[in-house]
């Protein structure tokens, strides 16, 4: 059984991590994206200002954007050319309404071609998206924290995630907390 915690869950599926700067969310996006492989989605859930930008950021460098990875949120999608020649997709779902969007913006043709996505508020269309990806759910930290520190629970769906999930544990374990020490902190 899973315990959950503001949405945070604790079991082999869900790993929590603490940030205490927008550079440590920066970081934890680069190591995130050294595990990715074509095609893998990453929906991004929480509040505003939570990190989710921040994240991708980070996450874009990780997989060697020839860009900057800014927000998304007036254009819906942006495309962003890797090194090695791949596509890193960065979208704000807020406006997409399900799957019909998802087919309008071509979301699934450029998976299907390898594209990686990272997907902020990408709940709201995870209907559209199949049944293997990676679940970040950003939150704020107890305003006793100071204003930087954030919760990332990285939840595995699917056999790709649940198995990668194993070695991110590895990877963010400088970063690692309990579930109790999340709830020490509300």
């Amino acid at each position: 059984m899973v315990r959950r915690v503001n949405g945070i869950g604790n079991d082999r599926g869900v790993l929590v991590v603490r940030s205490e700067s927008v550079t440590v969310t920066e970081n934890i996006g680069s190591i995130v994206a050294s595990f990715c492989v074509p095609s893998d989605v990453l929906i991004l859930s929480g509040d505003l200002g939570a990190g989710k930008t921040a994240f991708s950021r980070g996450f874009g460098c990780g997989l060697g954007a020839l860009d900057p990875v800014t927000s998304p949120t007036f254009t819906i999608m942006r495309e962003h050319e890797l090194r090695d020649g791949g596509l890193f997709l960065h979208l704000d779902a807020y406006r997409l309404n399900g799957a019909s969007d998802v087919d309008d913006i071509g979301l699934t043709e450029l998976l299907d071609r390898g594209a990686v996505a990272v997907i902020e508020w990408g709940e709201r269309i995870v209907g559209a998206l199949g049944n293997d990806y990676l679940l970040l759910r950003f939150t704020h930290g107890d305003q006793n924290e100071g204003d930087d520190v954030r919760f990332v629970s990285l939840e595995a769906n699917g056999d790709r995630w649940t198995s990668a999930l194993v070695d991110l544990r590895s990877a963010l374990q400088s970063w690692a907390v309990t579930v109790d020490q999340v709830e020490g902190s509300r």
